[in-house]
Parts: structure tokens; sequence; C-alpha cells
């Protein structure tokens, strides 16, 4: 039985498949093999896979039904003591495994453990992302602390937890932290041990009220403030509906968010719109800096994001050095 099983779910990867797997094939821990779930490809992505012959492949082949499901399947079909998680378009640094199961080995009680990352933009530009490594569940509560593809879990904790809820369409991995953390220890290494390819096209472009409204409702469970209208919505894949239920201060963060990000891909009028119906729903000093963030030229709008990147990442590494206990017990796994 090998140690780690990596899931690796697919769709359509052909361009960026082959790096996600050479990043494997230079892992110096090898004690390993490779669940591929692939959705229905349609790209020749298969035939790279089944050309691979360096790596402990197993390659279940099924029809689209999305994320959730096939990550759901992957570890189903896994044999390995633990789930490691890995996107077809990124890439592990090749100590990556080695570190995490030293940390893991040495801390029975930590069932989580992801990475920090090298984010790779589409330009070309690269930036690196720190993470806290000691997480409690009041900090997971205020946002994801996890890059979804670094992470490696103790499968029986993944089985106890029951799994991703295949009916989250996004931030589905946001939705099983916080079930985990309810009775276990979470964390990370604060070392870029991924590189996250972020694309023009990434959800958190495209689709992220969605995913800020799946984000809202999970928090919303995990802290039993759900109604029960909320989770008919939830099920009915309703968020229009379960956005009118939020109250105005959720609304606003939601609009806040939405106004953050369209300003970091370029879209000043969608960000003066959603600055616009955060102010309707209560003024606060930096909803209006935001908006006037819109009218600056790219240039000032660059330097003010590079800014606010540098402090988050000096507060998380001050966090990182004020925490007594790297990792926080709560029950052993």
């Amino acid at each position: 039985m090998p140690e780690i099983s990596v899931v690796l779910p697919t769709y359509n990867e052909a361009n960026a498949i082959q790096d996600a797997l050479d990043g494997l094939a230079e892992q110096t821990f090898r004690d390993f093999e490779v669940v591929v779930v692939d959705d229905g490809s349609t790209d020749g992505t298969v035939d790279i896979i089944t050309s691979e012959d360096r790596l402990d492949i197993t390659l279940i082949e099924r029809n689209k039904s999305g994320l959730p499901s096939a990550l759901n399947r992957g570890i189903r079909e896994a044999n390995g003591v633990y789930i490691a998680r890995q996107d077809a378009d990124d890439r592990s640094h090749p100590k990556r495994f080695e570190r995490q199961i030293e940390v893991l080995q040495e801390n029975e009680s930590l069932a989580l453990l992801g990475t920090g990352a090298i984010l790779e933009y589409a330009d070309g530009r690269r930036s690196q992302r720190h993470v806290l490594e000691s997480v409690t569940r009041d900090q997971l509560l205020a946002g994801n602390r996890f890059i979804h593809g670094s992470v490696l879990i103790r499968k029986r904790v993944v089985e106890c937890v029951g799994g991703y809820d295949e009916d989250f369409r996004y931030t589905e991995d946001y939705d099983l932290w916080l079930r985990i953390a309810e009775n276990y220890s979470i964390g990370n290494v604060n070392e870029p041990l991924y590189r996250l390819r972020m694309r023009d096209s990434s959800i958190y472009g495209s689709a992220l009220r969605e995913v800020l409204l799946y984000g809202q409702f999970a928090r919303l469970r995990a802290t039993g403030e759900v109604t029960e209208e909320q989770r008919s919505a939830f099920r009915d894949g309703d968020l229009d509906q379960l956005y009118q239920q939020l109250t105005e201060q959720q609304k606003r963060e939601i609009h806040m968010s939405l106004l953050l990000e369209h300003i970091r891909y370029d879209d000043n009028d969608a960000a003066q719109t959603e600055g616009k119906n955060a102010i309707e729903l209560g003024f606060t000093v930096m909803i209006l800096l935001l908006i006037v963030l819109t009218y600056m030229p790219r240039r000032v709008q660059n330097l003010a994001l590079y800014v606010g990147r540098v402090i988050k990442n000096s507060w998380v590494r001050y966090r990182n050095i004020s925490t007594d206990s790297q990792y926080v017990h709560t029950e052993q796994v």
C-alpha cells in the first residue's frame, strides 16, 4: 500500500498536464500512486496520461460530472494513507511530499497540511503567496487559508467527515476544510512548494459571485446559522435566492470582494457597479477608497494591489512568528 495517493482530476488539460506529471515524477519522496479521474476530455489529455511511464498511475475515465464528484471518486479508488491534491495545470516542487510527510509524521494531531505557493500569471509575472502555519477554526471562518492543490490530508479523516459535498459547484474545498476543522488540527508549511497557475479565465474572474455565495453558505452551515430556506436555495442551486436571504453586512462584504476583484482584473466599469451596490448597503471608508481607485491609471492600481499583497504577506509572516505553537491541537487523529 502506498503512503500517498495523489488525486488528480482532469478535463481538457492537454496544454498543461505534462508539466503537472513532470512535477510528480521529480518528487524526492517516492512512495505514492497517482489516481487520475478524467471527466471526458476530448483534447488528447488521456493520451498524454497513458503515455506517462515514470509514475504509478490509475486512470479513471468517465463522463463529465463535476469536480467534487471527481475528487470523491479518486478518494474512493485511493490506496494510500494520505490523500494529496494536485491540479492538472499546476506543478509541485520536488520536495513537496517529502516536507509534508515529515511534518505530518511529527504532528500526529494534524489532519490537513497545505503549503505556500508561487503564483504564476499569464503575462509571466510571479509572486509568492505566504500562508498561515497554525490555522484556527476562527481564522478559517474568516476566509480560506489553504491552496487546494497543495494539501495533504489523512485519508481516514476525509472519510470520517464524508468527503467533498457534491452539491457545491465552487468552494467545495473550503467546505471540506471547515468540516475537518470542527474536530481536527489543520495547518500549512509556509514554504513555496506548489506553483499555482493564475489564468485569465480563472473562476475568480468569471464566476466570483457564485464562488463568494457558496463560500458564505459553507460558513453559515459550519457555524449552525444557516436557515432552512437557505439550505433549500443551496440544494436547488438558486444562488439569487440565497443572496436575498443574507444580512446587509454579508451582502456588502460580497460586493466589496467583487469590487476588489474587478479592479484586479482591470474591469473598472464592473468594479464601479459593485462599489455602488456596496455603498447602498452601508458606507465605509474602505469602499470609498476602492471606488476612487477605479478612476486611477492602471499603474496606480497595480501599485495599490502590490502594496496590499505586501501588507497581507507581512501579516501572515508576523502571525507565523508570533504563534507559540506551530499547530493548534484539538483532537488526536
